[in-house]
C-alpha cells in the first residue's frame, strides 16, 4: 500500500505520523516547502517516507508526479481550499488516482461533488472533507440521522485549539466566517449570526459564529427531508484584541486586492500573516503563565422523530489539540487504498462511507459508535465505545 500525502503542515505532518504509526504503508509526502519537508524525513527518516518538493500550481508537472509516485491514494492537507481543493481534484482525474483530503470549505467541496462524473469515469474516488469537523462531524450526523424517522434539524458546533491552527487555516478562518452560510427551511442561504455554547472544561461557554463550512452543503444531499442545518465555530482561547467577529466585518474588504504604495497586495493575507504572528507571540505567554489553550471540542444534535415522538440525539466531547483531523484522514486514506470504499465518483465523507466502518477503521477495531438514552425523555447520547 503506498500513500502520497500532499502537504507537510501541523496537518500533513500529522497524517503522515498516523500513517507511520498505524500501518505498513510505504508514505510519500510532497510540499512546496522544502525546510517543512526536511522536518518529516528527519522525524520518521528516509527509508519510511520519502519525500518531494511540488508545486501544484503547475499542473502538468502535477499531474506527471502522481502518476510517476503511482499512490494507491492522494491524500491532501493542502490549503486553503477555497483556492487549491480544486486543483487536486483536477490532477488525480487526470492522473487516473483517487483522493481524499481535509477541506473545509464550501468552496472546495463544492468543485469536489461538480467533478463526481468525471472522477466516475476515470474509475476512481474523490471524498471530500475528512478532518474533524468536517469529517468526523458529518459522520457522526449522519449515524445520529439514521436511527431517526425524519430529520428536522442537526447543529454542528465547534471550538479549535488556536495552537493547531496553522498559516493556511487563517486564511481559511477569515474567508468562513466572513462569508457564512446556513441550511434554512431546505435552502443554502447566506446567514451570519452567532451563539453561546458549553463546551465543559476547560473550554466553558464558548461565543461561536455562524461558519461557511461544508456541513451545511453536504448533509442535505445525503439525508433527505432534513429542514435546516446549523454550523458554528470558533478559535480557542481568543487572542485579546483579535476577535473573529470584528474581522469578518471587513468582509467587503478583504477579497479585494489593493495598492499600497504602489504595490498590489491581498487584505486577507495580511490579515492572516497578522493574526498568525498575534496567535504566536500569544502562545508564549500563555505557556509562561500556565493557561490550558491546545484544546478543542465538538457537540453534535440532531432533531427528529422516531416512532412518531420527537426525539434528540447528542454527541460530545473536549479533546486536546486537533489529532482527530490527522487521524480522521488517514484512517479513510488506508479504507481507500486497502479497497474497502467501493464507490466511485466524489462524495462527502458521509455519502460514501458507513459510521460503523468509520470508527472501526478511526480506533483500528477498538471501538464502535453507540446511541444510549439520556436522562430527559426521548433524548438519547452518542458516543464511541469499546467493542
Amino acid at each position: 500500500m503506498k500513500i502520497l500525502v500532499l502537504g507537510s503542515g501541523i496537518i500533513g505532518a500529522g497524517v503522515v505520523r498516523q500513517l507511520v504509526k498505524y500501518s505498513d504503508a510505504q508514505v510519500v509526502n510532497a510540499d512546496i516547502n522544502e525546510a517543512k519537508l526536511r522536518e518529516v524525513t528527519q522525524k520518521y527518516g528516509a527509508d519510511r517516507v520519502n519525500t518531494h518538493r511540488l508545486d501544484i500550481d503547475d499542473h502538468a508537472a502535477f499531474v506527471k508526479f502522481i502518476k510517476e509516485v503511482n499512490p494507491d491514494v492522494v491524500a491532501s492537507t493542502i490549503g486553503p481550499f477555497y483556492r487549491n481543493a480544486g486543483k487536486v481534484y483536477r490532477a488525480c482525474i487526470e492522473a487516473g488516482k483517487s483522493c481524499c483530503d481535509v477541506c473545509d470549505d464550501i468552496d472546495g467541496v463544492k468543485q469536489a461533488i461538480s467533478s463526481h462524473e468525471e472522477a466516475k469515469k476515470a474509475g476512481i474516488t474523490i471524498i471530500s472533507g475528512l478532518g474533524d469537523s468536517p469529517g468526523l462531524t458529518n459522520i457522526i450526523a449522519k449515524f445520529c440521522c439514521d436511527q431517526l424517522d425524519t430529520v428536522d434539524d442537526i447543529h454542528v458546533l465547534w471550538a479549535a485549539p488556536l495552537s493547531e491552527v496553522g498559516l493556511a487555516q487563517f486564511f481559511h478562518g477569515i474567508h468562513c466566517f466572513a462569508f457564512p452560510h446556513q441550511y434554512v427551511n431546505g435552502k443554502l442561504v447566506d446567514l451570519a449570526g452567532k451563539m453561546t455554547v458549553e463546551f465543559g472544561e476547560p473550554l466553558g461557554k464558548v461565543d461561536l459564529l455562524y461558519c461557511d463550512h461544508p456541513e451545511p452543503y453536504t448533509l442535505p444531499l445525503y439525508v433527505k427531508g432534513v429542514k435546516n442545518i446549523l454550523c458554528a465555530g470558533a478559535a480557542w482561547p481568543e487572542v485579546p484584541g483579535m476577535s473573529m467577529e470584528a474581522i469578518a466585518g471587513f468582509k467587503d474588504m478583504l477579497m479585494e486586492p489593493i495598492k499600497l504604495q504602489g504595490v498590489e497586495v491581498s487584505p486577507i493575507e495580511v490579515f492572516s500573516h497578522m493574526a498568525y504572528r498575534m496567535v504566536q507571540e500569544q502562545m508564549i505567554k500563555w505557556k509562561e503563565d500556565g493557561t490550558p489553550y491546545n484544546f478543542g471540542g465538538t457537540i453534535i444534535k440532531v432533531f427528529g422523530l422516531k416512532n412518531g415522538v420527537k426525539a434528540t440525539y447528542t454527541f460530545s466531547g473536549v479533546g486536546r489539540s486537533m489529532t482527530t483531523t490527522p487521524r480522521t484522514l488517514a484512517s479513510v486514506a488506508k479504507m481507500v487504498a486497502n479497497g474497502e470504499v467501493k464507490t466511485k465518483g466524489a462524495y462527502a465523507a458521509e455519502g460514501c462511507i458507513s459510521p460503523l466502518d468509520f470508527i472501526k477503521a478511526f480506533t483500528e477495531g477498538f471501538a464502535t459508535i453507540k446511541a444510549m438514552p439520556g436522562k430527559a425523555k426521548n433524548e438519547f447520547i452518542v458516543d464511541i465505545v469499546p467493542v
